[in-house]
């Protein structure tokens, strides 16, 4: 045993000495340049002391401008893979699975940012790796106390076999005295399930190498993996203390490399941790031998076997931007661009210290007529400073021509972007820029315009076909091995039991590229040609029954024009699936149909006639009705009007009888002021009478009274 486990230990230290990938060698130098490219640190090109420094940042521009097109290619629709069907029995499983399988890529992992880092890693430094594995997650027990039986019935009949119950008669709750009748309650426990998922990890390029006769990775005879893990991660899977101590600490391999990938200065040497929180560096190592696929786990000199075990299948998906034939490797945007970017620096550069130059221009001074403040003032170059000097200036300080440049230093860096951008395929105006030189007509905007969204289309059919399909494959492959349960998911709205422990082994995948930003509106534009040309279709047929085009036809062209076209994450909202549709009534005979038109006629003029009659009489019966409450009304009026002439009579008789009355008391109070007056009048004369007699008696009594007559 002890010698099997040394000839495997060997064949795996031969293959990984012989393997690509490992530090010191020349993908790993043209990694790191074209981090540091992408960083703006162009260190192969230096700079004199005080001239410019300035960097183009071409590589940085050209994987940042391409990224968010293929992000969306992969993502702009609601499956990025679709498993294909093996029969007719097979649709609706392949169906289920491709939404699961997407769901487990989106939900359960990171699956845009994945997706992001291996597009990353494609373009900037060749290949973009992902590992796949299972990842064990088991969910707690829950446990009930004192549940009713609707309560256990409901648990039952959600959780199935998973709801134990904790004994078997029932109980009563403890505080609380059961009632004579009364209802039990229960004890049981809801089990956890197996909630493991196929767990999807980003490997830096760096990390990871093949044998050299590998040329596509899911054959590779070798291929191996470094990882970094705690000491404690090594003891908890059986590892021996004494073993883990003589593992080496990380940060040891590929500095530069770490330093490269460093945005921050961050110090990747010193990483700290002592005892069970050392990290440590080990090599996962991956073999095809005679007796299959092994999985051997060791030290970084190959000298330690910490794991071994078989292993079937490749775990790892790898992808690259521009592959070569035969080779493992291919190019990256990157190295399209290293010697442009390059080239661009030197011209920036160039442009830029002519100018200094040209602002501040060498001088030559006549020593013999300068005085002590003469070389002071030329040094400070300020505006509005004077220059003293003994003599005329020409004869003091005289300038110095220089060189200068001897071409058209922005014209050459506009050059230079064209050549980039035919190298890289990513073009400024797929971005919105609208350069005003060598692209300055619509006719030629519109050609590159087209050259480069093909270009970039090109460079993701190739990612999906490489990596994403067998990220995918893969993906299916650890969930139909491992799974030991089903799984309940929400899937396009609606809950769906998925039995994982069911899927079968699968091999065709079709994965969907979408379109970038640039490309939607032609899109658009094409999906409205389309549809017009089945409108057509369904016009000269007669009708969407075939033979050329079916309602089935119609729905599944304007499903995807919903969904890939518009964007939107499931077109269900907006159509109904013929198959899921009400089925449709037969057509009626023709002659069948004029029959019950005529009966229906028939029938109508009938039922017109009786609304008629009926309407007739109703009318009748209200005239009728009419003139009898015209009549009452007549009778009710004179009854009224004999009412209130007799009314009126007993009121002028009763007045008549008060008038006659007032009259007799008005006569007697009138004759008795009359009698009154009268005796009044009768008593006044009698008084003026008297009173003259008692005048003249006066008048004849006094002396001369005769005379006074």
């Amino acid at each position: 045993m002890a010698a099997a486990k040394n000839s495997l230990l060997s064949q795996v230290a031969n293959e990984w000495t012989r393997s690509t990938g490992l530090g010191g060698e020349e993908v790993n130098e043209q990694r790191e340049r074209a981090l540091n490219y992408y960083k703006g640190d162009v260190d192969d090109v230096v700079a004199p002391e005080k001239r410019s420094r300035a960097v183009s940042q071409d590589v940085a521009e050209a994987i940042d401008s391409i990224m968010p097109d293929l992000i969306e290619i992969f993502t702009g629709s609601e499956d990025v893979v679709t498993f294909e069907p093996v029969g007719p029995e097979d649709e609706e499983a392949a169906q289920q699975e491709t939404d699961y399988i997407n769901y487990e890529f989106f939900k359960r992992n990171e699956g845009f940012l994945i997706l992001h880092d291996m597009l990353k890693d494609a373009c900037q430094v060749k290949t973009g790796i992902v590992k796949i594995a299972w990842c064990d997650k088991k969910e707690p027990d829950e446990d009930f106390e004192d549940q009713s039986l609707d309560s256990l019935a409901q648990a039952l009949q959600r959780y199935g076999d998973r709801v134990v119950l904790s004994d078997e008669t029932p109980i009563s709750r403890p505080e609380i005295e059961p009632e004579e009748g009364g209802e039990p309650t229960y004890n049981y426990t809801v089990k956890g399930v197996d909630s493991g998922y196929a767990r999807v990890y980003s490997v830096p390029p760096e990390d990871f190498g093949v044998s050299q006769d590998t040329t596509r990775l899911k054959e590779s005879p070798y291929h191996w993996h470094r990882t970094r893990v705690r000491a404690y991660d090594l003891l908890n899977r059986g590892v021996s203390a004494e073993t883990v101590a003589k593992l080496p600490a990380y940060g040891i391999m590929d500095t530069d490399m770490q330093q490269a990938r460093s945005i921050g200065g961050e110090d990747l040497n010193d990483v700290g941790g002592d005892g069970d929180q050392r990290i440590v560096e080990v090599i996962e190592h991956y073999l095809l031998t005679k007796d299959g696929r092994k999985r051997v786990l060791t030290d970084t000199t190959c000298g330690i076997e910490l794991e071994s075990e078989d292993h079937d299948y490749v775990c790892f998906a790898a992808m690259t931007p521009y592959p070569v034939a035969h080779q493992f490797y291919g190019q990256s945007i990157a190295d399209k661009l290293l010697e442009i970017q390059r080239i661009k620096t030197v011209l920036l550069r160039l442009a830029l210290d002519s100018g200094n130059f040209a602002l501040n221009q060498r001088m030559y001074v006549n020593m013999e007529k300068a005085h002590e403040w003469t070389m002071r003032d030329l040094l400070s170059n300020e505006p509005n400073r004077p220059i003293r000097g003994k003599g005329a200036p020409n004869e003091v300080i005289s300038p110095m021509s220089s060189g200068g440049l001897s071409f058209d230093a922005f014209g050459a860096l506009e050059y230079m972007s064209v050549q980039g951008e035919q190298r890289s395929g990513v073009m400024r105006n797929a971005q919105g820029l609208n350069p005003d030189t060598l692209h300055d007509t619509a006719k030629g905007a519109s050609i590159m315009l087209s050259a480069a969204q093909k270009r970039t289309r090109m460079v993701a059919r190739i990612l999906a076909e490489t990596g994403i399909k067998d990220l995918f494959l893969i993906m299916h492959r650890v969930i139909r091995e491992n799974a030991k349960d089903s799984s309940r998911v929400r899937l396009k709205n609606k809950w769906v039991e998925i039995d994982r422990t069911s899927f079968g082994s699968r091999n065709d995948m079709t994965v969907e590229i979408g379109v970038g930003s640039g490309g939607k509106e032609q899109q658009m534009v094409m999906y409205q040609q389309g549809w017009q040309a089945l409108e057509q279709l369904v016009t000269m047929q007669g009708g969407p029954s075939g033979p050329l085009v079916t309602v089935e036809n119609i729905y599944a062209y304007a499903k995807q024009a919903f969904e890939r076209g518009l964007g939107f994450r499931s077109a269900d909202s907006f159509l109904t699936n013929p198959e899921e549709a009400p089925p449709q009534q037969p057509k009626p005979d023709p002659a069948m149909l004029e029959m019950q038109a005529k009966q229906q006629e028939i029938e109508q003029r009938l039922e017109f006639d009786k609304q008629k009659a009926a309407a007739d009489m109703e009318l009748a019966k209200q005239k009728a009705q009419g003139q009898l409450e015209v009549e009452a009304m007549k009778a009710e009026a004179r009854l009224m009007a004999e009412r209130e002439r007799s009314d009126a009579m007993l009121q002028f008789e009763r007045e008549k009888a008060q008038m006659q009355a007032q009259l007799a008391r008005d006569k007697a109070d009138f004759e008795a002021r009359l009698a009154a007056q009268k005796a009044q009048d009768e008593y006044d004369l009698a008084q003026m009478q008297m009173a003259s007699k008692e005048r003249a008696e006066m008048s004849r009594n006094r002396p001369g009274g005769d005379l006074d007559k």
